[in-house]
């Protein structure tokens, strides 16, 4: 299952656990579901976390074996494109044996709740810092992937303009993958002996600098670090609460959804 590339940006604000204490090198893994802002999170923890420490730049999403190649460079990881699901339980196995061979290097990486299978929750439980993110409202992300799944348009991408995009009518199982998702994330959450905050989507797009969410993760020294100017991009779609108006089966969408989760 696509993760949801291109998500629509992030916000975030923080709840449960105190401030991530970083006196070493140190991974972190952002732990999610599609259509939240992984991409956006990820990448600037990452391009902290390599500078302040000489991590080694976060590999993503390192357990989606249906869009991603794991390939041991000799000195490293990197993710390529293409499938590896044919023999899936072992070539899990391999990305976690992988992950502890280079394990000093201190990859940080992004795993959606779908991805993580046969032994992957342990494995990040013991290994490292959680971090996870979600929606406060959670059928805004229904129809986001919703939307991208049918339409084929992911994000905006920078500098770019939307395109014309028409109303669709949401196909039941473009709508279950999407709720899979969240049911695994809500069920695999609690199965974490120790998670070091939970970021909520929505609040972070009020941020007039996208890197204002590192110091809200006690990394306060992110503009001696990274430079007074560097800041991210959030590339939307669609705005908060847009998405309705696309999606002409709209109330029979909120009737699953609402028979799912309320």
């Amino acid at each position: 299952m696509r993760s949801g590339k291109g998500d629509e940006g992030v916000s975030l604000s923080l709840r449960q656990g105190p401030s991530i204490d970083i006196v070493f090198a140190m991974k972190v893994c952002l732990f999610s579901y599609p259509r939240t802002g992984t991409s956006v999170v990820f990448r600037l923890m990452s391009r902290y976390l390599n500078a302040k420490h000489g991590s080694g730049l976060g590999v993503g999403e390192i357990f989606d074996c249906g869009d991603h190649l794991l390939v041991d460079t000799g000195t490293g990881l990197k993710l390529e494109d293409g499938n590896a699901t044919e023999h899936y339980r072992q070539e899990i196995s391999r990305r976690i044996e992988l992950l502890k061979k280079y394990d000093r290097q201190n990859y940080s990486i992004k795993v959606l709740a779908n991805q993580a299978n046969h032994g992957v929750i342990e494995f990040l439980a013991e290994h490292y810092q959680i971090v996870c993110l979600e929606r406060r409202d959670q059928f805004e992300a229904v129809l986001s992937w919703i939307l991208a799944r049918q339409t084929g348009f992911w994000s905006i991408e920078r500098g770019g303009v939307r395109p014309k995009i028409s109303k669709i009518v949401a196909e039941r199982e473009i709508y279950e993958e999407i709720r899979n998702s969240i049911v695994n994330y809500l069920e695999m959450k609690p199965k974490f002996p120790s998670i070091s905050k939970t970021l909520i989507y929505e609040d972070f797009v009020l941020l007039q600098n996208k890197t204002d969410v590192l110091k809200e993760l006690g990394w306060t020294d992110v503009a001696a670090v990274l430079g007074e100017n560097f800041d991210e991009v959030i590339l939307r779609s669609f705005e908060e609460g847009e998405k309705q108006g696309f999606v002409e089966n709209l109330n029979e969408v909120r009737g699953w959804y609402e028979n799912d989760f309320c």
